[in-house]
């Protein structure tokens, strides 16, 4: 769920191990090991709340509209993503709401 709006869903390891919209990437790929040391710990919150500073300033300036919440952030932002992306299939009862998941339900380049 982002900003309200659910962006990507289905069986739990799917969309964990294989996430397919860009925000749910982002949240697998910052989930700590379970070998991180105290100081990696602490470092890393300090900088999730460097970026929540700057996205919070970011959110402030962009007017998303109708169109795709997460477009402000995405790093694969396009026209299309000014109208609000439909919930397509990413696999077996795995939907992303995203532009770019494929009929195939990968990403689309």
């Amino acid at each position: 769920m982002y900003r309200g709006e659910i962006v990507e869903r289905g069986p739990s390891d799917e969309v964990i191990l294989a996430p397919r919209h860009p925000y749910t990437q982002l949240l697998a790929a910052a989930a700590p090991s379970s070998g991180a040391s105290r100081e990696r710990t602490r470092a890393a919150r300090a900088a999730r709340l460097a970026a929540r500073e700057r996205r919070d300033a970011e959110r402030r300036e962009a007017v998303v509209g109708d169109g795709c919440r997460f477009r402000p952030r995405c790093p694969f932002a396009m026209d299309a993503c000014a109208r609000r992306p439909p919930e397509l299939e990413a696999g077996p009862g795995h939907r992303a709401r995203c532009w770019l998941v494929g009929a195939d339900g990968g990403a689309r380049p």
